[in-house]
């Protein structure tokens, strides 16, 4: 490209420096918003697993039916294919973090925390390691039970004493989601601490690292099934493997489909930022006939002129590179330690990758050169004859079309008003652009919106007493109880309006000749598959979509959510064996509870008679350990209040409470999930409504230079300046008012669409699609905001323009 043409491009984008200026922004906020994305994604890609496997976890877990002898141990290490082995226990109960409050609690007992090679933890504070009487926390549990070093709190072990234990320590576990999301404390203690507790020191899990193929999980298995039968020979019979996906933190998944989803958002946002791009080229290029006539008379060749204008559209993308490199990786490892935060995740380095630079930088150029490669092209095509014969930028409708649109002219000028009618017939005059515009602020309106809607969508499923079917409260009791005094028991404390009781366990699938494989990581809670036992009769069966419900006199018919059949590798009307307590029972799947009505989470929907369950466990007949329990009032001090007083008469009955689970903690865990989708979505949609904003200000910055010598006919007709602003916002007003209609039927699809993925993730079933009035008019306000602030600035500077500057204007 020559001197000449070079001063030209300098000249031109220095003429409309102000649209130029809102091209460049809207597109730098794209690319921020895709930078940061990246940047996140890349930063977390890499720290994630290395956080996750810097704490060496194990390849697979055996559960033994007894504890773990040092000599079976080394003779374990000995075997081919296993690189290390350690043994462990784990123990639950609970916590009290206030008077009367107490929250779940997974106790690891650590054999020597000085000798830790597998499932390590790293200290922070504190003693290391935890003295007899003490324990260690998880560094996310010390802000759930709100205390700190030093400080006592009460414990409650399953089956052991009531203690007070000191909090000996803080320690980091890259092995373990955040407490605060889990709303589970977690502790390391020594052998030494769980006699204390009154507990057996057996050390019954037994950690393997395999040295073949330890991120395959198909090898992992194969191998841990040959371990399990040579330690069957060794006459030590092991109950359950837990292989959890190998190498992946509990929360990788999430983090990856939120990672994928504001990826996806953002390079929307991205090209239609390019196709706004591409638009207000193309306007320039009509405006510039003329010029391009005259290069091409004095011997400019096509390839000269789409590279000078080519040029111009590169120098757009790299000031957009350049305002939104530093911003986009500065939010980007905000927006990953924030991920880390919500995982648990150590982040050792906040270094961006090199390709995140290189894509964005990629991105930026190829995006707008794309856009206007068209009308770029068309111009560049363009004979001197048709340049120099161009009518210009406005075709006047003709014939009938004219009289029609005149005569809706005049009828919508009754109603609306003269200035009205102009901005209105100005804005459907340019369609392209205003759809355009349309587009990118109904897109940042409809994901903005479906970010509220997805959580009011999740309060009603809570609300509705889908997580609990409808029960305040489930107490698990330290032994089997006698049904009938028990319930006698609990029906007489004050303010419990119904008592049932019900089985509880967990389970796992067995194949023939093969010990029971879980899913399930080190916390024992993610991968679980829990198995419910109710009364035909139940007040808390789910609603069953295919097949039928338990039926009296069942005692192998089991009912299954829809999406655990593959999980049970079954179908309906089909077998499958489960493992319950260490014993290998075989079902009949007689029923598909109605995807919109699976408890929390989806994994506890497995559903046998109270007959079948007590067949299956061995337990007497007429014995109960669990009871959901339904309040009169089910508020959450009336919910406490109850519960309070439960454990006290169980306490006088000599009954120790081994576990609760109480509505609101669900709804609290439930939200913590909850909440990482819904800011996403919400973060998002600003982004993509800021760049509408430009958009639209582009667009009426454009609008005003055509339009200037129609202001200086309204100016001749004694049209004032305020008159002039009025006709230029009411314009973008309108533009506003439609693209929120246009935002509310996209928020529409778009909360149907993420409220099946996020249902089905943490819920187990779609949420209803609920529209929020509080979505519906925040948007609002922001759309008519912005707009008016989107056509502030080209309104004010119509409203200066003199007669004789608009009658001078070419």
């Amino acid at each position: 490209m020559g001197r000449v043409a070079r001063r030209k491009v300098l000249r031109d984008l220095w003429l409309a420096r102000g649209r130029m200026t809102v091209l460049v922004a809207a597109m730098a906020v794209s690319l921020t918003a895709v930078g940061a994305v990246l940047s996140a994604y890349g930063i977390l890609a890499r720290e994630m697993p290395r956080s996750f496997l810097g704490s060496s976890p194990a390849s697979a877990t055996l559960v033994l039916d007894r504890g773990v002898d040092p000599s079976l141990l080394e003779a374990v290490r000995r075997r081919p294919g296993v690189a290390d082995a350690e043994r462990r226990g784990m123990v639950f109960g609970r916590v009290e973090v206030s008077p009367d409050t107490w929250l779940p609690l997974r106790l690891f007992v650590v054999e020597d925390f000085d000798a830790m090679r597998i499932e390590t933890v790293t200290p922070i504070e504190g003693a290391w390691p935890p003295t007899t009487g003490a324990m260690l926390l998880e560094r996310t549990s010390s802000a759930l039970l709100s205390t700190r070093v030093g400080a006592a709190m009460l414990v409650a072990p399953q089956g052991g004493q009531l203690r007070a234990v000191e909090i000996a320590g803080v320690v980091f576990d890259g092995g373990v989601a955040p407490a605060w999301q889990e709303q589970t404390a977690l502790g390391y203690v020594t052998p030494a601490t769980l006699s204390w507790l009154g507990l057996p020191a057996d050390l019954d899990l037994l950690k393997i690292a395999f040295g073949d193929g330890p991120l395959d999980a198909a090898a992992i298995e194969r191998q841990a099934q040959e371990l399990s039968a040579w330690l069957a020979q060794e006459g030590v019979a092991v109950e359950e493997i837990r292989i959890p996906p190998p190498g992946q933190h509990p929360h990788q998944g999430l983090m990856n489909a939120l990672a994928l989803v504001l990826l996806l958002f953002g390079l929307l946002a991205l090209g239609l930022s390019g196709l706004l791009v591409g638009t207000m080229i193309s306007a320039m290029l009509a405006r510039h006939v003329r010029q391009i006539g005259a290069m091409k008379a004095i011997g400019g060749q096509p390839i000269q002129i789409a590279l000078m204008y080519g040029a111009m559209v590169l120098a757009l993308g790299a000031g957009a590179v350049a305002l939104a490199v530093v911003p986009g990786v500065v939010a980007g490892q905000a927006l990953a330690a924030v991920d880390a935060g919500l995982s648990n995740v150590e982040l050792a380095s906040r270094a961006v990758p090199w390709w995140v630079y290189a894509v964005v930088a990629l991105a930026a150029l190829f995006t707008p050169v794309l856009a206007a490669a068209a009308p770029v092209i068309g111009a560049s095509r363009m004979t001197v004859r048709e340049a120099i014969t161009d009518v210009g930028m406005y075709e006047a409708p003709t014939g009938g079309s004219a009289a029609s649109a005149g005569a809706l002219a005049a009828r919508i000028a009754g109603v609306l008003g003269p200035s009205l009618v102009l901005a209105l017939r100005h804005a459907v005059r340019r369609r392209r652009r205003l759809a355009l515009s349309l587009v990118l602020l109904a897109v940042g309106g409809g994901t903005f919106m479906s970010g509220l809607n997805v959580a009011a969508a999740s309060e009603r499923q809570l609300a509705s007493g889908i997580a609990t079917l409808g029960y305040d409260l489930e107490l698990n009791l330290g032994q089997p109880q006698p049904t009938d005094a028990l319930l006698r028991l609990v029906r007489g404390v004050p303010g419990v309006a119904y008592v049932e009781p019900v089985g509880l366990a967990t389970v796992a699938v067995v194949r023939p000749g093969e010990v029971p494989v879980a899913r399930t990581y080190k916390d024992g809670g993610h991968g679980t598959v829990r198995l419910y036992a109710l009364a035909p009769e139940s007040r808390f069966r789910p609603v069953v979509e295919s097949g039928r419900w338990l039926e009296p006199g069942d005692v192998d018919a089991i009912v299954v959510a829809p999406g655990e059949l593959e999980r049970l590798g079954t179908t309906l009307g089909g077998t499958v064996s489960l493992s319950i307590d260490g014993r290998t029972t075989a079902w009949r799947v007689v029923g598909l509870m109605a995807s919109s009505r699976v408890p929390f989470g989806g994994a506890a929907g497995l559903y046998v008679s109270d007959a079948g369950f007590a067949q299956a466990t061995g337990r007497v007949v007429g014995t109960t350990q669990t009871v959901r329990i339904i309040t009169e009032q089910h508020d959450q001090p009336a919910r406490k209040a109850v519960l309070r007083a439960l454990e006290r008469a169980l306490a006088a009955a000599g009954i120790g409470v081994a576990g609760v689970v109480e509505a609101d903690w669900l709804t609290t865990v439930l939200r913590g999930h909850m909440a990482v989708v819904q800011g996403g979505l919400q973060w998002l949609g600003v982004v993509l409504g800021v760049v509408g904003a430009l958009s639209l200000a582009s667009a009426m910055s454009l609008s005003v230079v055509e339009r200037t010598r129609e202001f200086g006919v309204m100016q001749t007709l004694g049209a004032t300046p305020a008159r002039v602003i009025w006709v230029v916002v009411a314009e973008a007003l309108l533009t506003g008012a439609l693209s929120w209609l246009a935002a509310v039927a996209l928020a529409v699809l778009l909360s149907a669409l993420v409220g099946t993925l996020v249902g089905g993730a943490i819920f187990g079933a779609p949420l209803p699609l609920v529209v929020s009035p509080l979505a519906l008019l925040a948007w609002l306000a922001v759309a008519l905001l912005g707009s008016a602030a989107a056509s502030a600035f080209p309104a004010r500077a119509a409203s200066r323009l003199t007669i004789r500057e608009t009658l001078a204007y070419a």
